[in-house]
């Protein structure tokens, strides 16, 4: 057994790995006390030689995976990857289930019984969140045997298109918004940036003297934060100093969430349901608040907007993904005209073939 200190933003915390015969079996991290580790260790190890198998319990592991992606992941990410987890604990029942246990066909009836009772597309990226934490377990030394869910063949999935809300969609959807909603969906509109973007903006990130706006993207490799600076429209500027004025202001957010008083989370139900249930009240197809940034992306493009200027604005890495985006909301009307123009031809030519040809006129 050992316990190791180390540093946080939030202070000291202690770290406890669990070894046996040489080999690592389990490992935790955030203690706050040295106490607290060693008795963690204890309580694994009097697990272990009552013939728990913890050194491969799936329940075991899995908990530990989850408390490692709530250090490194972000929150939504975090929220996801445990809910999947929880269908398979649900689907295995059996508490005392080892890592070894879960084979490649236990998997598969898995994904099978996802796919016929959620859908094909969820059933695929359930794979992948099986597979990321028997990964994860091999590289921790957690488990060294093979990984069930690699290599397993995606369920074929239907692709729909991305959809296009009309601007008076989108005007009648803000015309039943009202506070917070309506000036949420404006800084949507005038920034093109997705959601989580603009619920986490904080007042440090707004410089109205300026007219400087600072929106940060977790869309990087490893989830790291990422900025970009943008020019505030007119009307940015004016939701933002409204917002800004407004006496019962009490966070450091710019949106905060309204029952809690807290930050808007993007799973929060306030947030979550805002758009269907806009959509509904204004009697328009349901369209969410990634859209608006299609709409906006889409509209630039129909304008022959420069490439480059519309990946800075919707914060893309790297220009190429910008151009597949594009791509995907293009509808290429040159190539409606020039089929057209080809119909004609054929046209005419039927109707110069009728005119010379007496048989033909009978």
């Amino acid at each position: 057994m050992a316990v190791t200190e180390y540093q946080t933003k939030k202070g000291r915390r202690y770290l406890a790995v669990l070894w046996m015969d040489g080999r690592r079996i389990a490992r935790q991290g955030g203690f706050l006390t040295k106490k607290e580790a060693r008795e963690w260790e204890s309580t694994e190890e009097r697990k272990i030689l009552s013939g728990l198998k913890t050194d491969t319990a799936y329940s075991v592991i899995a908990e530990q995976y989850l408390n490692d992606c709530l250090r490194y992941k972000k929150r939504n990410t975090y929220v996801y990857k445990r809910s999947v987890l929880r269908k398979l604990t649900t689907y295995l029942n059996d508490p005392h289930i080892t890592m070894g246990d879960i084979d490649r066909q236990l998997v598969k009836s898995f994904l099978a019984h996802s796919a016929e009772t959620v859908t094909s597309k969820a059933a695929n990226k359930y794979r992948i969140e099986i597979s990321a934490l028997f990964s994860w377990a091999q590289k921790e030394q957690l488990y060294n045997g093979p990984n069930p869910a690699a290599g397993i063949e995606p369920f074929p999935v239907e692709r729909t298109l991305r959809y296009i809300p009309p601007p008076a969609d989108i005007a009648a959807v803000l015309s039943m918004a009202g506070g917070w909603q309506a000036d949420l969906i404006q800084l949507l509109i005038h920034t093109a940036a997705r959601v989580s973007e603009i619920t986490s903006l904080t007042w440090d990130d707004i410089d109205l003297r300026t007219g400087i706006i600072t929106l940060w993207t977790s869309k990087r490799r490893g989830g790291n934060r990422e900025p970009r600076r943008q020019a505030m429209t007119e009307t940015a500027r004016a939701v933002l100093q409204k917002r800004f004025d407004d006496p019962n202001r009490h966070s450091e957010h710019v949106f905060y969430n309204p029952r809690t008083g807290g930050k808007l989370e993007r799973h929060a139900r306030e947030l979550k349901n805002m758009f269907k249930d806009l959509c509904k009240a204004a009697q328009v197809r349901h369209f969410t608040a990634h859209s608006l940034r299609h709409y906006m992306a889409s509209a630039l493009q129909n304008q022959k907007y420069d490439l480059r200027s519309i990946q800075i604005l919707l914060g893309h890495q790297n220009l190429k993904t910008t151009q597949i985006y594009l791509h995907e909301l293009a509808v290429d009307q040159a190539v409606a005209g020039q089929v057209e123009s080809i119909s004609e031809q054929i046209s005419n030519s039927i109707a110069n073939k009728i005119a010379n040809s007496p048989n033909l006129r009978q």
